[in-house]
């Protein structure tokens, strides 16, 4: 059987694993732990050992707390990526076996906290650097002996770029790297001209 929120295909077979488990827990600790796991989505944090305490009733132990996390953060990143609404995720969630209380549940705080996963894994998609900084000034050179000096505005850039802007540990320093260029006046007039071209082809694809 396809499922939306499984980009229409068959829903894995660890996850239906996982559902079974999911169903012990009533619906109170549900949402509670549903939104424990959007966090998660959201900051890459998440307390195993509060979850832990808070479904210990229900579940087995870590590794079953440790398995229904991973469990509600593929359903929920899944259907943020897919784009399917709450209610679709609701039947489709029943369809797996979680009872109807707890696919509510699960479907009411998919709807709030939808908007703010897209625009999460949205940010994180397809970005490997990130430019942090730029520095420049401008030097007036007077004429010189050396061949290696021209007369004429220089153009100084530094730039900072962040190698790491899909990191989620919140406190961590930034990861830059700093490369730093200078070129004539006649050169940087080339180079921003280039700039702009392609900063307007990425915009016609985007569009």
């Amino acid at each position: 059987m396809k499922f939306r929120f499984c980009g229409d295909l068959d829903a894995p077979d660890w996850l239906l694993a996982e559902i079974a488990t999911l169903s012990k827990v009533n619906a109170v600790r549900m949402k509670v732990l549903v939104k424990q796991v959007v966090q998660y989505g959201l900051t890459g944090e998440i307390d195993y050992e509060k979850v832990s305490k808070m479904t210990g009733k229900e579940l087995g132990g870590h590794s079953d707390t440790k398995g229904v996390v991973a469990a509600l953060h593929f359903v929920l990143s899944q259907s943020a990526k897919y784009d399917i609404d709450d209610t679709t995720l609701q039947l489709e969630i029943q369809q797996l076996g979680l009872p109807k209380e707890n696919a509510d549940a699960l479907a009411r705080t998919f709807r709030e906290s939808k908007d703010a996963l897209r625009a999460r894994f949205a940010e994180m998609a397809f970005r490997v650097n990130t430019l942090a900084t730029v520095e420049w000034r401008v030097d007036q050179m007077m004429a010189s002996s050396s061949a290696e000096e021209e007369a004429g505005a220089q153009v100084h850039l530094k730039f900072a770029v962040d190698t790491a802007p899909h990191r989620t540990d919140g406190g961590a320093a930034a990861e830059l790297e700093e490369t730093a260029v200078t070129m004539s006046a006649e050169k940087f007039q080339v180079f921003h001209h280039e700039l702009r071209q392609a900063r307007a082809q990425m915009a016609a694809l985007e569009g």
